[in-house]
């Protein structure tokens, strides 16, 4: 359902980080079912995918990764100074952020790249102007009813303890969008985190 029903990611993170990797060993920390790091692979990285839930290692055979294995971000099971790029897209805010960046610290050439990349969700109004957003509405329900939506920090107080953290880091913005068909609404749904 996730790689049906999530986003894809814009051309142009891939393309920034295209630019500012050192080299194209990379790590997909926390891939899920592989959606961006089939992206990484058709942009000529070298990927790893890291992923503690065995049903999404599966789902994501699909990907090109030269290696799946079952870790997590806190303890990836890599080697120490294996990649130039570390990535954890639309994963960060489910990590334990101290022991995550120590982690990508560890396993990080000198000079890699570390992205903390998602899909932030607008809760802007409708296309006419007038509705309530659908997302701020399932957002509304979400937090709701589900003790794990409720749990997950959200994105920018994730950035924010990233920042604390990560001083000299940098915060990079592209616009994407996700075209979603009715049937997929629920799916959609059910997928977010």
């Amino acid at each position: 359902m996730y790689h049906r029903t999530r986003p894809s990611y814009p051309r142009a993170v891939l393309d920034f980080l295209k630019q500012h990797a050192p080299g194209i060993d990379a790590c997909d920390v926390g891939a899920g079912t592989g959606i961006f790091t089939s992206l990484l692979v058709e942009s000529g990285f070298a990927v790893t995918a890291v992923e503690p839930n065995q049903s999404m290692r599966q789902a994501g055979d699909w990907t090109g990764a030269k290696l799946v294995v079952a870790g997590t971000a806190e303890h990836t099971t890599c080697a120490s100074r294996s990649f130039d790029l570390i990535t954890a897209a639309q994963a960060f805010h489910w990590f334990d952020i101290d022991a995550a960046v120590a982690e990508m610290h560890r396993i990080g050439r000198p000079g890699a790249v570390c992205a903390a990349v998602w899909n932030d969700r607008s809760n802007e109004p409708g296309y006419d102007g007038e509705l309530p957003s659908l997302n701020a509405d399932v957002n509304a329900l979400l937090r709701e009813f589900s003790l794990e939506f409720r749990g997950a920090r959200r994105v920018n107080e994730t950035i924010e303890l990233l920042k604390q953290r990560i001083p000299h880091g940098e915060r990079v913005e592209f616009p994407n969008e996700q075209e979603v068909t009715r049937d997929g609404i629920i799916d959609n749904f059910w997928a977010r985190s």
